[in-house]
Protein backbone atom coordinates (compact mmCIF):
# COMPACT_ATOMS: atom_id res chain seq x y z
CA UNK A 1 0.00 0.00 0.00
CA UNK A 2 1.28 3.60 -0.50
CA UNK A 3 0.72 6.28 2.64
CA UNK A 4 1.42 9.82 2.65
CA UNK A 5 2.46 11.05 5.81
CA UNK A 6 2.53 15.26 6.71
CA UNK A 7 4.86 15.73 9.21
CA UNK A 8 6.88 12.73 8.66
CA UNK A 9 10.20 14.38 9.51
CA UNK A 10 8.63 15.29 12.96
CA UNK A 11 8.92 12.91 16.44
CA UNK A 12 5.03 11.68 15.79
CA UNK A 13 4.97 11.50 12.10
CA UNK A 14 9.14 9.74 11.84
CA UNK A 15 7.58 6.86 14.24
CA UNK A 16 4.55 6.25 12.25
CA UNK A 17 7.10 6.12 9.20
CA UNK A 18 9.05 3.78 11.03
CA UNK A 19 6.52 1.60 11.24
CA UNK A 20 4.78 1.50 7.88
CA UNK A 21 8.67 1.25 6.83
CA UNK A 22 8.92 -1.97 8.86
CA UNK A 23 5.35 -3.67 7.35
CA UNK A 24 6.91 -3.24 4.09
CA UNK A 25 4.60 -0.57 2.55
CA UNK A 26 5.34 2.46 0.39
CA UNK A 27 6.04 5.72 2.19
CA UNK A 28 6.37 9.18 0.92
CA UNK A 29 6.98 11.90 3.62
CA UNK A 30 5.64 15.31 2.85
CA UNK A 31 7.46 18.12 5.07
CA UNK A 32 8.77 21.40 4.62
CA UNK A 33 11.27 20.85 7.85
CA UNK A 34 9.92 23.88 10.00
CA UNK A 35 10.34 22.26 12.99
CA UNK A 36 11.09 18.55 11.90
CA UNK A 37 14.75 17.27 11.03
CA UNK A 38 15.46 15.41 7.73
CA UNK A 39 17.67 13.11 10.13
CA UNK A 40 14.47 12.21 11.53
CA UNK A 41 13.33 10.23 7.98
CA UNK A 42 13.75 6.62 7.62
CA UNK A 43 16.14 6.61 4.18
CA UNK A 44 13.68 4.08 2.70
CA UNK A 45 10.85 6.58 2.53
CA UNK A 46 10.34 8.97 0.09
CA UNK A 47 10.83 12.51 1.12
CA UNK A 48 9.61 15.72 -0.71
CA UNK A 49 10.49 18.98 1.09
CA UNK A 50 6.85 20.71 0.77
CA UNK A 51 4.47 22.77 2.67
CA UNK A 52 1.39 21.48 2.19
CA UNK A 53 -0.31 25.07 2.63
CA UNK A 54 1.95 26.61 -0.06
CA UNK A 55 -0.41 27.31 -3.22
CA UNK A 56 2.67 27.28 -5.27
CA UNK A 57 2.95 23.48 -4.56
CA UNK A 58 -0.54 22.59 -5.61
CA UNK A 59 0.52 20.25 -9.01
CA UNK A 60 3.33 18.74 -7.28
CA UNK A 61 1.36 17.53 -3.80
CA UNK A 62 -1.42 16.45 -6.23
CA UNK A 63 0.79 13.99 -7.85
CA UNK A 64 2.21 12.71 -4.37
CA UNK A 65 -1.46 12.47 -3.18
CA UNK A 66 -2.79 10.95 -6.11
CA UNK A 67 -2.43 7.38 -5.93
CA UNK A 68 -2.33 7.12 -2.06
CA UNK A 69 -4.43 4.62 -0.13
CA UNK A 70 -4.13 6.61 3.19
CA UNK A 71 -2.65 10.19 4.42
CA UNK A 72 -1.39 10.88 7.51
CA UNK A 73 -1.14 14.50 8.74
CA UNK A 74 0.99 14.97 11.29
CA UNK A 75 2.05 18.26 9.99
CA UNK A 76 -0.06 20.02 12.10
CA UNK A 77 1.33 23.32 13.98
CA UNK A 78 0.21 22.79 17.70
CA UNK A 79 1.55 26.07 19.71
CA UNK A 80 -1.40 28.19 21.02
CA UNK A 81 0.00 31.85 21.54
CA UNK A 82 1.14 31.99 17.99
CA UNK A 83 -2.13 30.38 16.62
CA UNK A 84 -3.53 32.92 18.73
CA UNK A 85 -1.69 35.89 16.89
CA UNK A 86 -1.90 34.26 13.41
CA UNK A 87 -5.33 32.15 12.88
CA UNK A 88 -5.18 31.55 9.43
CA UNK A 89 -1.37 30.58 9.01
CA UNK A 90 -2.39 27.86 11.43
CA UNK A 91 -5.98 27.22 9.21
CA UNK A 92 -3.99 26.95 6.20
CA UNK A 93 -1.74 24.81 7.81
CA UNK A 94 -4.12 21.76 10.13
CA UNK A 95 -6.96 21.48 7.83
CA UNK A 96 -7.34 23.75 4.57
CA UNK A 97 -3.79 22.38 3.34
CA UNK A 98 -4.11 18.49 3.59
CA UNK A 99 -8.26 18.97 2.85
CA UNK A 100 -7.38 19.59 -1.03
CA UNK A 101 -5.95 16.23 -1.24
CA UNK A 102 -8.79 14.15 0.64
Amino acid sequence: MKYVVTGGAGFIGSNLVEKLIDDNHEVHIVDNLSTGKIDNCNGEAIFHNNDISDEKNLMNLKEIFSDADTVFHCAASARVQPSILNPIKFEKNNTMGVNQFT
